[in-house]
């Protein structure tokens, strides 16, 4: 993890990852712009959310590094007061859309986060700062996917 060379499966999994946002965010642009730039504010901040709920529970597992300060800071009232901001923010965003969907979004970027987390645990002992951009990257992507599929068409 200290090494700063991409390797080739990161490179072949960010492609298909772009790539997979793109095509995504294609659709919904083709269905209804409007709708589709508040599907960019929504996945953006429940994929930055996903952040919150991970440093809180699982530890840094390395000694060292910049990232350790930050893991320390997220308290509980903290992640509390991050997780209500997010939730009105995404509500808000999807105002007329309805309670449905909304909680569609909040349940799905949930899960990711929840099994993003147990992967993490079980195979680093807890998270890095990769870990937490790997985990906000598919919690967007997957909000984007629940978006696209379920998102009435004009």
């Amino acid at each position: 993890m200290k090494d700063s060379r991409v390797g080739a499966y990161a490179l072949v999994g960010m492609i298909l990852a772009v790539g997979a946002k793109l095509a995504t965010l294609w659709l919904l642009t083709d269905r209804d712009l409007w709708l589709a730039m508040r599907a960019l504010i929504v996945a953006h901040v429940l994929g930055r959310w996903s952040a919150l709920p991970l440093i809180h529970w699982l530890p840094y597992v390395r000694d060292d590094g910049t990232g350790k300060p930050f893991a320390a800071a997220v308290t509980l009232p903290r992640l509390i007061v991050g997780t209500v901001f997010t939730i009105g923010v995404v509500t808000l965003a999807l105002w007329p859309i309805g309670i449905v969907m909304t909680a569609a979004v909040l349940v799905t970027a949930l899960g990711c986060t929840v099994v993003a987390g147990r992967y993490f645990r079980r195979h680093l002992g807890g998270m890095t700062g990769d870990c937490l951009g790997a985990a906000n990257q598919v919690v967007e992507l997957v909000c984007y996917l629940v978006l696209a599929a379920r998102w009435p068409a004009s």
